[in-house]
């Protein structure tokens, strides 16, 4: 999957052109009145496109609560990879009754009540429209909103009407490289770029992502002095972050020193 531009996201929340897609947890029949409800107020509802993929124009991602799906290392409450994949880039993540309340009022509601409380979705929603440091970022302002579409982004006041700058993912830095996954290569790296991360080889990488038993490693990497080269997480680590449930930027996350600096990974002859 390519890299998420950033600049195209940006130029959706501040156009007022909204991008609504399902989850892809939900029956047919659920999904054929979810997209009519939503059309009846002006919006398309993409329901179908591979589960690692995500339209750059996507600001709402609609999930059907129950539907299954896949949940951090603490477990808890599942959700479907594109509710991932949305929360790694700080889009809205809504339960689908946010289009049936909306229908029934014949407007689009406020967002807030209906953000899943679970996955960590407004933590990184909230995290990635947060302003820059220096708060020189752009993007700032209110979003309007064409033909009484559903409210854009969000800024750092928690007002939920208009995107901030966008703050870089929580993988920003971090270079990345899987083997022996349980999770297919090409969502991997889907998940890993909507949260501002590299896929590299194996041999530049700071964290290697691996389903293999411990102390299964590829062969060159077993030749490095121990301390150099990726360290070995499972693919679940990729879901913690995301949810906040693990921090790169921390100490006790893999290639990152007591500074909160990225270690550089050994390079293999």
């Amino acid at each position: 999957a390519p890299p998420i531009s950033q600049k195209a996201a940006g130029d959706a929340w501040r156009s007022g052109r909204r991008g609504m897609a399902l989850a892809g947890n939900a029956s047919r029949e659920e999904a054929e009145c979810l997209a009519g409800a939503a059309h009846a107020l002006g919006v398309k509802l993409r329901v179908t496109g591979s589960a690692d993929s995500l339209p750059q124009d996507v600001t709402h991602v609609i999930v059907v609560e129950g539907g299954g799906g896949v949940s951090s290392s603490s477990g808890g409450q599942s959700l479907p990879m594109r509710a991932y994949l949305a929360a790694a880039r700080g889009l809205w993540v809504l339960s689908s009754s946010y289009i049936y309340r909306s229908f029934e009022e014949g407007s689009w509601q406020p967002e807030e009540a209906y953000e899943l409380s679970y996955g960590g979705v407004r933590q990184a929603r909230l995290r990635r429209h947060a302003p820059s440091p220096a708060g020189t970022g752009s993007g700032t302002g209110s979003a309007g909103v064409e033909n009484g579409g559903p409210s854009g982004g969000d800024a750092a006041g928690g007002n939920g009407r208009g995107p901030a700058a966008h703050a870089m993912g929580v993988l920003a830095g971090v270079r990345v490289a899987c083997w022996n996954t349980h999770l297919p290569p090409a969502t991997i790296a889907a998940l890993v770029e909507a949260a501002d991360g590299e896929i590299v080889s194996h041999r530049v990488a700071h964290v290697l992502l691996t389903d293999a038993p411990d102390g299964s490693l590829p062969t060159a990497l077993k030749r490095l002095p121990r301390g150099l080269g990726p360290k070995p997480r499972p693919s679940k680590w990729l879901f913690d972050v995301i949810s906040g449930e693990a921090d790169p930027t921390l100490a006790q996350a893999p290639g990152v020193d007591a500074g909160g600096n990225i270690e550089a990974a050994g390079e293999v002859q």
